[in-house]
């Protein structure tokens, strides 16, 4: 704010061309601030589920045990608020027991990177509640903060749930691109967690695919709108007090 008050001295002797230019000036920060402010309470979403035309399968247990998105983040949504996959069981011998996760996504090596950022309680797919078709499961971060032009991979991963009963599902796959930021992915990992940094998996975004998935994102800590705000607002009084100033000379 200090920065702010800096530019709006107010000088008696100021001639009137000056003036001009120093309203001008400020006009212009004004334009600067309350653009930043904007980008700051922007946000997106994704939703892919509309555009699915199509399946993939098998996730779960025995071999193919992660599917998942890779994401791209935002300038103005760095904050994930929860995700969505949605799958549909076969009639196999079990049910399909998982968590949902994020991690960080290397792209020239085509795996997960880093630490888990994210990790939900197990779910347990119920054949739709006995309905059949696709049962939707939401998970809620609590808010987590991504970095912008980073990617992310979200994923299922059955891995650390085998029982030893086979049972498997089917996940929508949308198969003309509706979402340029990243693609589907899977590994076939069993149920060593570990492979999913250290093997790559395959890539389906060259392909154009994506999986069937939402994406709920806030704009985050970074940047601060609130404070932008803060800063437009004392500009905007001193324009106020310069302009009564220049109307007096």
């Amino acid at each position: 704010m200090s920065e702010l008050v800096a530019i709006l001295p107010f000088e008696s002797t100021q001639p009137a061309a000056s003036m001009s230019k120093r309203i001008n000036s400020i006009r212009f920060t004004l334009a600067v601030v309350f653009a930043f402010a904007a980008s700051a309470s922007y946000a997106t979403n994704i939703n892919t589920f509309p555009a699915a035309n199509a399946s993939i399968a098998p996730f779960g247990e025995t071999d193919t045990a992660t599917y998942g998105q890779t994401i791209t983040i935002q300038a103005g949504s760095t904050q994930l608020d929860s995700f969505s996959f949605a799958l549909n069981d076969y009639l196999n011998s079990d049910t399909v027991d998982f968590a949902a996760y994020v991690m960080g996504w290397d792209s020239a090596n085509s795996k997960a990177t880093g630490g888990v950022l994210y990790a939900s309680a197990q779910f347990t797919t119920t054949n739709n509640g006995g309905a059949d078709g696709y049962e939707y499961f939401t998970f809620n971060t609590g808010g987590l903060n991504l970095v912008a032009g980073s990617q992310y991979v979200l994923f299922l991963n059955a891995s650390n749930f085998f029982d030893g009963d086979y049972g498997t599902a089917y996940m929508p796959l949308a198969t003309n691109n509706p979402y340029s930021g990243g693609g589907a992915v899977y590994i076939n990992n069993g149920s060593n967690f570990g492979q999913l940094t250290t093997t790559g998996w395959a890539d389906l975004s060259g392909a154009g695919y994506d999986m069937g998935f939402t994406a709920n994102f806030s704009a985050g800590s970074v940047p601060d709108a609130g404070s932008s705000l803060l800063m437009a607002g004392c500009a905007l009084l001193g324009l106020a007090a310069l302009r009564r100033k220049f109307s007096r000379a």
